[in-house]
C-alpha cells in the first residue's frame, strides 16, 4: 500500500511541480560532463524550491543514474543515456530471464557441460567443471553473488537450450522493458563491441527485477552454501561481492542496502547496481565506469543525496480535524447510553498514516490540506444492531484532485446491542414468566389517549350543538 500510495501522490504532484524537468540528452560516446548538467539541475531546484542540488562532479563514475525504485522518478543522472559496457551487471538480466522461464525448475539438478570452458582464463567463475551437477537455484546464487561467468553459460544452456537461444531471450526481454539502448551477445557480460547498455536502461531492468521475490532473495543474501557433492565433498559457499551489504566493512557498508550486483572489466571499469531503503523510501543507483574504491564512495554519495530529497508527512496530523467519524446504528438497544451513536476508527491499509514523499510533494500536500476530500463506501454509512467491537463497517478514502492519498477500513470502537423485542412476558432467573410491563403499558396508554381524544371531540360537538339551539330559541322569541 505504501508503495502504491507514494506512486499515486508522486505521479500527480511531480507533474504539477516538475513539468519542466531536466532534459535528458542521449550520449553515444563519452563527453565532458560538468557545467550544462549542473546548471540544469540548479534550474530544476530553483523551480521546485525545496530539492537539494546534485553535483555530478561529486561522483567518480562517468555514467550514473539515481531513481526512486517504487515510482521510477529520476532524482539525479550523469550521462545516463550514454552507451557503455555493462560488464557483470549483465547477469541481472541473465538471472531475471532464468527466473521467469524456469521458476518451476529451480531445485532441479543441472549438469554443467563444455560451455563452462567458454570464458577467459582470468574472468570470475565458481570453478564449474564439465559433468558437475548443481541445482539451478545454486547456480543462480553463484551467478549473482560470486559473479560466475561459467555459471552464466550453464544457466543459459539449461534454460535457453543454447547460449545463443538464451541471449535471444535476453534481448527479447530488453525490448519488452523498452531498454532501447541495450543489446546482448552473451550471458555473462565479458566485453564485446555489440554488447552494450545505458544507465537508464539498467534502471528499468533493476526496477522491474526487484518485483521478483526470488530475485530479491538471491541478490540480498550475504552468502549461500551449496551442499556437498561428488565434485565438491565439502560443499562450497558463495559470498556476495556487493560490499554495500557487508556490515563488517564500515567504509563500504551502507545501512539499508539490499542489492543488487557488481561488475568489472577493463573496458567497463568498476560498476555497481546499488539499492537501499530508509524510512520507507527505496532508492536505486546505477554506477558505471568508476574505480574500485570509487564505486562504493559514489554509491554512498548519491544514495545519501537521494534520501535527503525526501520528507515524511504525517497524514494523521494533517487530517486531524477530519479523523473522527461517527454513525447512527439502527435498532440500537434502548439501554445504550450513546443512543446508538457509534465512533468509528480509521484503520489505514498498509503500514500506517506516515508517508514518505519528495519534499516538493510534501510541501504542496501540506499547503492544500484543506482541499483534501473524505469519502466513505458506502457513501451513507448505515448499519443494523448488533455491532461488535472491532467489526468492519465500511471503507474510507482521502483524495486530492481525484487521486487517492489514503484509504482504509472503518472499524467499530465499541459494541452496540440490538433493541430487545417487546413480548407479553419476561423470564425471571428461576425460569418463571412474569408480565412485561412495557407490553401491557403501551397498548393501555395508547387506548386511553385515543378515548380521551374522542371524549374531547364529543364534548366540543355537544357544546356547539347546545349553543346553536339556544341561539335559535332566542331568535324565535
Amino acid at each position: 500500500m505504501r508503495r502504491s500510495l507514494r506512486f499515486i501522490i508522486s505521479l500527480f504532484l511531480i507533474t504539477v511541480l516538475l513539468f519542466g524537468a531536466v532534459p535528458r540528452a542521449a550520449l553515444a560516446e563519452p563527453e565532458e560532463t560538468g557545467g550544462t548538467q549542473t546548471q540544469e539541475t540548479e534550474t530544476q531546484t530553483q523551480e521546485t524550491g525545496t530539492l537539494p542540488v546534485f553535483d555530478p562532479a561529486s561522483i567518480e563514475a562517468y555514467y550514473a543514474i539515481l531513481y526512486d525504485m517504487d515510482t521510477g522518478f529520476v532524482l539525479a543522472e550523469k550521462n545516463a543515456d550514454g552507451r557503455m559496457y555493462p560488464a557483470s551487471t549483465t547477469k541481472t538480466m541473465t538471472c531475471l530471464v532464468a527466473l521467469e522461464n524456469a521458476a518451476d525448475r529451480l531445485d532441479e539438478p543441472v549438469t554443467a557441460g563444455e560451455e563452462v570452458k567458454l570464458i577467459t582464463w582470468d574472468s570470475s567463475s565458481i570453478d564449474l567443471v564439465p559433468g558437475e551437477v548443481m541445482t539451478l537455484r545454486d547456480l543462480l546464487y553463484g551467478l549473482m553473488l560470486s559473479s560466475g561467468n561459467d555459471a552464466a553459460n550453464t544457466i543459459a544452456v539449461a534454460v535457453g537450450g543454447s547460449i545463443e537461444g538464451f541471449v535471444d531471450m535476453m534481448n527479447a526481454k530488453a525490448e519488452e522493458l523498452e531498454m532501447t539502448g541495450t543489446h546482448y551477445v552473451n550471458a555473462h557480460g565479458l566485453s564485446d563491441e555489440n554488447h552494450y547498455t545505458t544507465a537508464r536502461d539498467m534502471m528499468k531492468l533493476v526496477q522491474y527485477a526487484e518485483q521478483n521475490e526470488t530475485f530479491r532473495e538471491i541478490t540480498g543474501s550475504l552468502t549461500h552454501t551449496v551442499a556437498p557433492s561428488e565434485t565438491r565433498p565439502e560443499g562450497v559457499t558463495f559470498i556476495n561481492s556487493n560490499l554495500l551489504l557487508h556490515e563488517e566493512l564500515p567504509d563500504k557498508y551502507f545501512s539499508g542496502a539490499f542489492g543488487v550486483k557488481t561488475g568489472f572489466t577493463n573496458a567497463a571499469g568498476y560498476c555497481l547496481l546499488a539499492a537501499a531503503e530508509k524510512d520507507g523510501v527505496r532508492l536505486g543507483a546505477c554506477i558505471y565506469l568508476s574505480t574500485e574504491e570509487g564505486r562504493y564512495k559514489d554509491a554512498h554519495t548519491i544514495l545519501d543525496y537521494g534520501f535527503s530529497c525526501y520528507d515524511t508527512v504525517d497524514l494523521r496530523s494533517l487530517l486531524a480535524d477530519r479523523l473522527p467519524v461517527t454513525m447512527s446504528v439502527q435498532n440500537a438497544s434502548s439501554s445504550d447510553l450513546m443512543r446508538g451513536m457509534l465512533l468509528l476508527e480509521q484503520v489505514p491499509d498498509g503500514d500506517g498514516m506516515t508517508v514518505p514523499m519528495l519534499k516538493t510533494d510534501a510541501a504542496v500536500l501540506r499547503s492544500r490540506a484543506t482541499e483534501i476530500e473524505f469519502m466513505t463506501d458506502p457513501i451513507l454509512l448505515s448499519i443494523e444492531a448488533p455491532v461488535s467491537e472491532g467489526e468492519e463497517v465500511g471503507r474510507y478514502r482521502y483524495t486530492l484532485d481525484g487521486n487517492v492519498l489514503l484509504e482504509g477500513t472503518l472499524v467499530s470502537t465499541r459494541p452496540v446491542e440490538k433493541m430487545e423485542p417487546v413480548v407479553p412476558w419476561q423470564e425471571n432467573t428461576n425460569g418463571t414468566r412474569v408480565g412485561n410491563w412495557r407490553f401491557m403499558f403501551y397498548p393501555v396508554a395508547a387506548t386511553l389517549v385515543i378515548v380521551g381524544i374522542m371524549l374531547l371531540v364529543q364534548g366540543a360537538f355537544l357544546r356547539q350543538y347546545r349553543r346553536n339551539r339556544r341561539n335559535a330559541a332566542a331568535k324565535n322569541a
